[in-house]
């Protein structure tokens, strides 16, 4: 199970419990899952950097979507930084 589909499991878990009750089932689920399978300390923060990075990628993909006819030098040029980018963060998310 991937950290995207451990975070959509447990998102599915607590909208069925009342808020008060929600800080101990996420606890619980996640010993569960960790009775199973370790994971690392940091899982949530890589979570969200994959998150900002497939944000960013996104937003890339609309930014060069788009091409004209007679664009400048330095357009030309920052389009293909720009596709450089794209391509590091795509693989930083799959």
């Amino acid at each position: 199970m991937s950290y995207n589909d451990l975070k959509q499991a447990l998102e599915a878990l607590l909208d069925d419990i009342p808020a008060d009750r929600q800080p101990a089932a996420r606890k619980t689920f996640l010993q569960g899952y960790q009775s199973v399978k370790a994971l690392e300390p940091d899982y949530e923060e890589k979570l969200m950097r994959r998150f900002c990075n497939l944000y960013s990628y996104a937003g890339l993909i609309r930014c060069v979507a788009e091409a004209f006819s007679n664009e400048p030098d330095w357009m030309v040029g920052l389009r293909e930084k720009l596709r450089c980018k794209m391509e590091v963060l795509e693989n930083s998310v799959t």
